[in-house]
């Protein structure tokens, strides 16, 4: 074995050393080593001795060497992800398609599994044409494709130039599954679907029931719909089909489907994929998902309106608003359709959400569709911007400013507003105070308590936003005439909380609140 100084002649060395003995792993190890050398760069004049001696493998060799780049690959998934992770994994992900390129056509079974779930592991897949082959002999074969792989391929064509139509046409034939997975909320909603119109067919035909029978069923046809939406503001048309299709599959059912499924945007990918080299794909929703998002916003105004409701949409809003490198907010088409969606519910829920966002969020698009949402609402009730804000404040239970009290059956939690946080205090069923909820709360009233818990968020959020609110009327100079400040500021049960902590100008005298009431 010869030595040598130079980082490439000595990787090199240890490859065509592995390579005789024919070790997988140890080939493994130093196609690493060498890919490092030569900064992952094969064209490199340097390495096309050992590039030729690679692609000289016998083809069961090569198939072996792939699946050891798929382990490998694989062995790189952490909890916590760092830069360093990822670049290695995105190495291995080259160097399994430079073993694998050029392979005779037909390849062994074992390497297709091997590429094609190297793939499903990929933001964007690395060799497209090599995609086509694969998956062409999949389909030509009979065999499903897997999905993460018909997802890799979909995000693949939104992003690729005209040229490479063969890929945007292969995107178009793969419509299964209706949602790309490995997001939280698509994978769920994929098998809500699956079961609920399994349930409705069974309910339908029994025991006649062919076992082999397709999809198709009305949650299915409700999910395509969302796909057909084609701006933030639906029209008429798909309104219309949208209210058929959720009387088809039952408006509560429909409304407690899609809150969940919204519920769950933002969360971590079920998925974890390879981000390509320049970071595209970390921290994103995928692209191909984001016109049904879009869809589903706009249909849950159309099912009966709760107050989680306005929650899980105002919450969309910053989900899909949030910032991603090089890329800017991820999907303002999202956060528009969800904005449009706040303004079309009905009840005060709707509105508050709106006069949240508007302190909240910063984007220009957006900020723009909010404004016009709270002033078409402040001229349907002949109001004025500023006016249908302060009538947008909810009391989120509160009986006077700042105090609530809430009875889960015959214990009960007291909250209290101090300052801009919010503490609770919880009592057992014999009234002694408990650190958290009794567990006869979490036993018997969960739903009640997941609602309460969602409650607070909201009030605290929206203690930041009035908070805010109020530093802008003062420097817009805003004065009010005494009987609606006195309802809509500072007897109002969480602006009031704010408000009498301030001065106030009243008739030309300075007044604060003190001892309980306003100086006579």
């Amino acid at each position: 074995m010869t030595t040598t100084t130079d980082p490439f002649d000595s990787a090199a060395a240890r490859l065509l050393d592995a390579l005789d003995t024919g070790h997988v792993d140890g080939i493994v190890g130093a196609l690493s080593e060498v890919d490092a050398a030569i900064g992952g760069d094969w064209s490199d004049e340097r390495v096309q001795p050992v590039r030729e001696r690679l692609l000289e493998l016998h083809r069961n060799t090569r198939a072996a060497l792939v699946a050891g780049l798929v382990q490998w690959t694989l062995m790189l998934w952490r909890p916590v992800e760092t830069e360093r992770i990822r670049r290695e994994r995105t190495a291995l992900i080259h160097l399994a398609a430079t073993v694998s390129r050029g392979f005779p056509p037909g390849p062994a079974r074992e390497l297709r599994e091997d590429r094609l779930h190297l793939m499903g592991r990929q933001w964007l897949i690395t060799d497209l044409h090599e995609a086509e082959a694969l998956i062409g002999e999949e389909i030509a074969a009979g065999r499903p494709v897997d999905a993460a792989v018909v997802a890799g391929v979909r995000r693949s064509a939104l992003s690729i130039r005209p040229h490479h139509s063969a890929v945007v046409d292969l995107a178009a034939a793969l419509t299964e599954p209706l949602l790309s997975p490995g997001e939280a909320w698509a994978d769920r909603a994929l098998a809500d679907v699956a079961a609920l119109d399994a349930e409705l067919l069974d309910a339908r035909l029994g025991s006649r029931r062919d076992p082999a029978g397709g999809a198709g069923g009305p949650w299915a046809a409700l999910l395509k719909h969302a796909f057909e939406v084609k701006s933030a503001k639906p029209t008429a048309r798909w309104e219309r089909t949208g209210r058929a299709l959720i009387d088809a599959v039952g408006p509560e059912r429909a409304r407690e489907r899609i809150t969940e499924w919204l519920s769950l945007v933002g969360r971590p990918r079920t998925l974890e994929l390879v981000a390509d080299p320049d970071g595209a794909g970390a921290g994103q929703l995928d692209p191909y998902n984001l016109d049904a998002l879009r869809g589903i916003a706009l249909l849950l105004p159309l099912a009966p309106a709760r107050p989680d409701s306005a929650r899980v949409l105002g919450r969309l809003v910053e989900s899909a608003l949030r910032k991603v490198p090089g890329i800017g907010p991820q999907a303002p088409k999202v956060a528009n359709a969800a904005v449009h969606g706040l303004a079309r519910l009905d009840g005060e829920e709707g509105l508050a959400q709106l006069a949240v966002l508007t302190t909240r969020v910063t984007y220009k698009g957006t900020v723009k569709e909010l404004d016009k949402a709270l002033r078409d609402r402040a001229a349907a009730l002949g109001l004025g911007r500023a006016e249908i804000e302060e009538l947008a404040v909810p009391s989120y239970g509160m009986t006077e400013p700042g105090r609530r009290v809430e009875h889960f059956g015959d214990a009960r939690v007291e909250l209290l507003v101090e300052g801009t946080r919010v503490r609770q205090t919880w009592y057992n069923e014999a009234g002694r105070p408990v650190k958290s909820p009794p567990a006869s709360v979490r036993r018997e009233h969960a739903d009640g308590l997941k609602e309460f818990k969602a409650e607070v968020k909201d009030l605290e959020k929206m203690l930041t936003a009035q908070s805010e609110r109020l530093d802008r009327q003062f420097l817009a100079r805003r004065s009010w005439r005494y009987g609606a400040w006195r309802a809509r500021i500072l007897d109002h049960p969480l602006v009031g909380t704010v408000a009498r902590r301030l001065i106030w100008t009243v008739d030309g005298t300075a007044c604060a609140w003190l001892d309980g009431a306003l100086p006579p």
